[in-house]
C-alpha cells in the first residue's frame, strides 16, 4: 500500500513541473500603442529601423530582429543583435498622447513592457522614449539621441552603475525653454540584468501628477511630478540669493524679530 501512495506523489509531480503553452497575449482597450509581435514582420511594417548617428558620429547601425527568446521560441519579441553596436528602433503611436485630456479626465498614464536580457549585461539599456510634437513629421530614419522627447522610461547599466531611467522634458511656460526632470533613483531592481529571465517594466503617471514605477509587479519608486524630481519642477518656496550681503550696520547679536512686518517673503 505504502509503495502505491509514494508512485502516486510521484506522479502529480511531474504533471506539476509541465509548463503551459505559450498563449498571445490579449488586447483589451483603447491603447496608445500595443505590438504582442504576433509574427516575424513587424520591422518594417510596425517598426522602423534608424539610419542616423549620434552626436559623436558613431551610427546607429546594430541590427533588430523579432525573435523567440531563449526559453520559449514562440514567444516573440524584439531583439538587439550586435554587441557593441548603437540600437535604435522606433514605432508611431496609435493617436497622439493629450496629457491634458488625460488630467482633466482623471485617467492614469501607463508605459509597460516586458525585458528579459538573455546574456549578462555588462553595458548597456532597453529604455524607450516618448518622442514630442515637433514641426517637422517624425520619420523612423532620423531618429537619434538628440531627437527630442517628452518622457523617457526603462532600464540601463553600464558598469556597476544602473538605473531605471524616468525623464521628462519639461517646458518652462514662461521661458519657453525646455529642461530635463530626473526620477530619484529607483531600488531592488538590479538582479534584472544577470538573471536571464522575463521582467515587466512599468511606469503610471497619475493625474494628480504623482507617479509610480513596477518591476513585476513590485514598486520601486514613486514621487511627485511636481516636487520629487530633479530639479524640481516647482521651485522652492524660498531661494538663496548669493550676490545678498549683510548691511554694514547689521548686528548678529541682536535677536531676530517675530513681527510679521520682518519676515521673510517667500519668492514665487
Amino acid at each position: 500500500m505504502l509503495k502505491k501512495v509514494i508512485s502516486a506523489l510521484l506522479i502529480i509531480v511531474v504533471i506539476s513541473q509541465e509548463e503551459e503553452p505559450f498563449k498571445l497575449p490579449s488586447l483589451n482597450g483603447n491603447a496608445f500603442f500595443a505590438d504582442p509581435f504576433a509574427n516575424h514582420d513587424g520591422i518594417g511594417s510596425i517598426w522602423g529601423l534608424s539610419s542616423s548617428s549620434k552626436g559623436d558620429g558613431s551610427k546607429f547601425d546594430g541590427r533588430w530582429a523579432i525573435e523567440g527568446n531563449s526559453a520559449n521560441p514562440k514567444d516573440l519579441g524584439l531583439v538587439a543583435k550586435d554587441k557593441a553596436r548603437h540600437h535604435a528602433i522606433s514605432a508611431k503611436l496609435n493617436k497622439k498622447v493629450e496629457f491634458t485630456d488625460l488630467n482633466d479626465a482623471q485617467k492614469q498614464f501607463v508605459v509597460q513592457y516586458e525585458v528579459k536580457y538573455q546574456d549578462t549585461m555588462e553595458c548597456g539599456g532597453s529604455y524607450l522614449k516618448l518622442v514630442a510634437e515637433a514641426d517637422e513629421e517624425f520619420s523612423s530614419d532620423t531618429f537619434n539621441d538628440k531627437t527630442l522627447y517628452s518622457i523617457m522610461f526603462g532600464p540601463d547599466k553600464c558598469g556597476l552603475e544602473s538605473r531605471i531611467h524616468f525623464i521628462v522634458n519639461y517646458k518652462n511656460p514662461i521661458t519657453g525653454s525646455v529642461d530635463e526632470k530626473h526620477a530619484k533613483a529607483s531600488s531592488d531592481f538590479k538582479e534584472i540584468f544577470s538573471d536571464q529571465k522575463s521582467h515587466l517594466i512599468t511606469l503610471v503617471v497619475d493625474s494628480d501628477s504623482s507617479f509610480e514605477i513596477f518591476v513585476d509587479q513590485k514598486s520601486v519608486n514613486k514621487g511627485s511630478l511636481l516636487t520629487d524630481m530633479s530639479p524640481a519642477i516647482n521651485p522652492p518656496s524660498e531661494i538663496d540669493d548669493p550676490t545678498d550681503s549683510k548691511p554694514a550696520d547689521w548686528d548678529d547679536k541682536k535677536e531676530k524679530s517675530t513681527d510679521c512686518d520682518s519676515a521673510l517673503i517667500p519668492l514665487l
